[in-house]
């Protein structure tokens, strides 16, 4: 049965354009027109600025939303307990270095008297007037009722006057002066000891000191203040959170079906919606290994495409346009 012309010139048409369709979509596939699209929250990196043993807040020169360049002072801690401890230790360590030294010229005097008896009259007459000015320094301790002077003044008192003491024994029993040094060498050697340990108590309250003041460890930006001028702040309590919004991250959650499509590196387009007509240029770097939101038994294909992975998205942020907790809208470029 032969057909019109018509009909067969119609089906030649529609043929060509179904094919012509057919090989458009194709294309697309294989070029740039596959997208991606997933929404996530804009986060940035925070730190916690606090203090490891905590105080009264003497001084907070900034507030919320300035701006920080490293190093520059956040927060300063009353440091009165530490000064005052730090004060009477300074003087226990000039007491202790006197009496050490005392000591040591009696350990020398003790030597040098077995070859010249005449040198330990001079070292008995030094350390005489030594001990006369310790003596007039408890006395002023005494008189200031302060208890930790007048047991340093006393200490350094004691000290002076056993190496004194010493002193006398060998001037008057110089048959002994071998065993007088050796005991001289061993008052010496304790104080010096005693001076070690002061030295280092020192050293730990400069740096407890120290940490009274609070500096930022980078340049950022205050996104809070948890405490004010007068305030006790805890130990380890966040006092200031800092973050550098000049890089954010969006986090956005992909599917297994679509997970093996996106490479660290992907330059990734970003849109959010205080922005609608500029696109956020970000890069991927990184890529969860493991799956989130498991169901309890993954048995069909359904329940595969409900695994999701977490992607990382880095996007500069110079101009400070992105804001943390916007909503962001991730469009990833499929090949």
């Amino acid at each position: 049965m032969n057909r019109p012309l018509w009909y067969v010139l119609g089906l030649g048409i529609i043929a060509t354009l179904a094919l012509g369709g057919w090989w458009w979509q194709q294309q697309q596939v294989k070029g740039t027109g596959h997208e991606l699209r997933a929404t996530g929250t804009i986060e940035v990196e925070t730190l916690n600025i606090a203090s490891q043993v905590g105080g009264r807040i003497v001084d907070l020169p900034v507030n919320k939303g300035d701006e920080v360049r490293a190093g520059d002072v956040l927060v300063r801690l009353d440091t009165d307990m530490l000064d005052a401890d730090l004060a009477r230790t300074e003087a226990a360590i000039q007491a202790l270095e006197k009496a050490r030294d005392a000591a040591r010229n009696a350990w020398e005097a003790a030597q040098a008297a077995q070859a010249n008896p005449q040198e330990i009259e001079l070292k008995i007459a030094e350390l005489q007037a030594q001990l006369d000015a310790a003596e007039l320094q408890l006395q002023a301790a005494q008189l200031s009722g302060d208890p930790g002077q007048v047991r340093l003044a006393q200490t350094t008192r004691e000290g002076l006057q056993r190496v004194l003491d010493l002193l006398t024994i060998m001037r008057e029993e110089p048959y002994i002066l071998e065993a007088q040094a050796g005991q001289a060498e061993m008052v010496y050697q304790g104080l010096e000891a005693l001076l070690q340990a002061a030295y280092s108590i020192r050293d730990l309250l400069v740096l407890q000191r120290e940490r009274m003041t609070l500096t930022a460890p980078r340049d950022g930006f205050i996104l809070d203040r948890l405490f004010a001028e007068g305030e006790i702040a805890p130990p380890l309590a966040p006092i200031l959170v800092l973050a550098d919004l000049r890089e954010v991250t969006l986090t956005v959650y992909l599917p297994e079906t679509l997970y093996g499509q996106v490479r660290l590196g992907d330059s990734v387009a970003v849109y959010v919606d205080s922005w609608p007509d500029r696109a956020f240029t970000g890069k991927v770097t990184y890529i969860s290994s493991r799956a989130e939101f498991t169901p309890a038994n993954v048995q069909t294909p359904d329940e595969r495409a409900r695994l999701v992975y977490a992607v990382e998205i880095t996007l500069p942020n110079e101009d400070l346009a992105l804001k943390p907790g916007m909503i962001a809208e991730a469009v990833f470029s499929l090949p």
